[in-house]
């Protein structure tokens, strides 16, 4: 950076931000979608996932539409909660990026949980 004759400082073409204002749209999208009640995933992609699995163990199922919203729904929830345990678990480790190795221990706490019958974890 370089100083003009008026002592204002010149930038390469590139906004100059304040710390204040770093991730300020990203923690603005992300408080608008906590309060939006929509599914995130689209339907059209959703439905095509699910009938392409359904489709390596039986062919030529067929689905209601309110089954396929079931799925969504109960998919996206479960997604959601993976991704608050794992968020917790990067923050317990005092860091602000989730890593895969969060999302490992999600995943063995839940299984010792509910599949092995761990109390008080």
């Amino acid at each position: 950076m370089r100083r003009a004759k008026s002592g204002k400082r010149i930038t390469r073409g590139l906004p100059e931000l304040s710390n204040k204002h770093i991730g300020t749209k990203a923690l603005r999208d992300i408080r608008r979608q906590q309060l939006d009640t929509r599914l995130i995933i689209p339907k059209l992609s959703f439905q095509r996932l699910v009938r392409k699995i359904a489709q390596d163990f039986k062919s030529n199922l067929r689905f209601q539409q309110s089954a396929i919203l079931a799925l969504q729904k109960a998919a996206e929830c479960f997604l959601i909660r993976e991704f608050e345990m794992t968020n917790l678990l990067a923050i317990h480790a005092k860091r602000v990026t989730i890593q895969a190795k969060d999302m490992v221990l999600v995943r063995r706490l839940r299984d010792m949980m509910f599949n092995h019958g761990a109390v008080g974890l």
